[in-house]
């Protein structure tokens, strides 16, 4: 009898055992790295050169204000003037001084550098270029707009606005991919919609304010019937502004297109000596930039393309890009632009 009892107690206690719920294993948090951990100390890099450029301020102000929202390390490395020799050198530092990722021109002279930082495993994003799959191997993405597009909407643009003038000028900062393609699509373009109309070949203005004005005065000497003036960069509306007033030319009497929405560009719009520019994402694709290296340093697919519109920016909608150029300004007297 006793055993009996203690075998049916046992089997209870077993019983019970079993629908007693088990306690599940303490879970040790663990701390998730922030991004600075990531970089481990390298910053993300951003090259560039023409420091002095307005242009070239609005590109650094997208790269620094990306860093700043995602408060990753960041460093500038800049130079002034447009010279290949000055870029290539930045970039060979940024891969001495170390990177955990870098923002570059994937301009064709540039590239050669710049493939030794990925062979290194340094992320290496492009900027102001359409890339190609396969064109830069090793090239994690660019972010850029469409420079065949917006080439051809100029066209469009100046054939309305003249009535197929002619004949049209256009000039460029240096003989680059970028700006050898917007004129190209352009002269195609403006050919395709005015087929008796002349434009003429791309001439350099080259950076230098008062190289550049000499240049397009040159041009409006040797063709004083021209209709409009194409400028495929940044210091082309200044360019063509001044060399119409010194050669005592009315605002309007020449349409003139340039590129980007700088302060000193809106304000050639307003005043009417400009007719458009066309506002290339300046900003945009270097904020992009550093927001693609932060998803791919976290392992996260990133698209090989992006691209952001031009729109052509007309008086009608030119004071909406001013605050860009506020915050332009904003950095200058905070110093963002005083590179050691």
């Amino acid at each position: 009898m006793f055993k009996k009892l203690f075998f049916i107690i046992l089997l209870l206690g077993l019983m019970l055992g079993a629908c007693t719920p088990k306690a599940k294993p303490v879970e040790v948090a663990q701390t998730e790295k922030s991004l600075k951990d990531l970089q481990n100390g390298k910053p993300f890099r951003f090259i560039t050169n023409g420091l002095e450029h307005p242009v070239i301020r609005t590109m650094i102000l997208g790269f620094v204000e990306a860093c700043e929202k995602y408060e990753v390390e960041c460093a500038v490395m800049g130079a002034g003037g447009f010279e290949d020799s000055d870029y290539i050198r930045l970039v060979e530092q940024s891969i001495a001084q170390g990177a955990s990722g870098i923002i570059a021109s994937t301009y064709s002279p540039f590239r050669p550098t710049e493939a030794i930082a990925i062979k290194q495993g340094i992320p290496v994003v492009g900027f102001h270029t359409p890339m190609k799959e396969g064109e830069f191997p090793g090239l994690l993405a660019w972010v850029a707009t469409d420079v065949t597009e917006y080439g051809k909407a100029t066209a469009d643009a100046i054939a309305e606005k003249t009535s197929c003038g002619s004949p049209v000028a256009i000039t460029q900062n240096t003989f680059n991919d970028t700006e050898n393609e917007a004129s190209r699509s352009f002269t195609e373009e403006y050919k395709l919609k005015c087929p008796d109309a002349e434009v003429l070949a791309p001439e350099l203005e080259g950076g230098d304010q008062a190289a550049a004005i000499a240049k397009a005065g040159a041009i409006l000497t040797a063709h004083p019937d021209i209709k409009a003036a194409y400028g495929t960069t940044g210091g082309s509306p200044t360019t063509w502004a001044k060399a119409l007033e010194q050669a005592g030319r009315k605002p309007g009497e020449v349409v003139v297109v340039g590129m980007d929405y700088t302060r000193p560009n809106l304000d050639l719009v307003k005043q009417g000596w400009v007719y458009a520019v066309v506002g290339q994402p300046i900003y945009e694709e270097t904020y992009k930039a550093v927001e693609v290296l932060i998803a791919n340093m976290k392992g996260e697919k990133v698209d090989f393309n992006n691209s952001y519109p031009s729109p052509i920016i007309t008086i009608t909608d030119v004071d909406k890009y001013y605050g860009y150029a506020d915050r332009v300004d904003a950095a200058v007297q905070e110093g963002v632009f005083d590179l050691p």
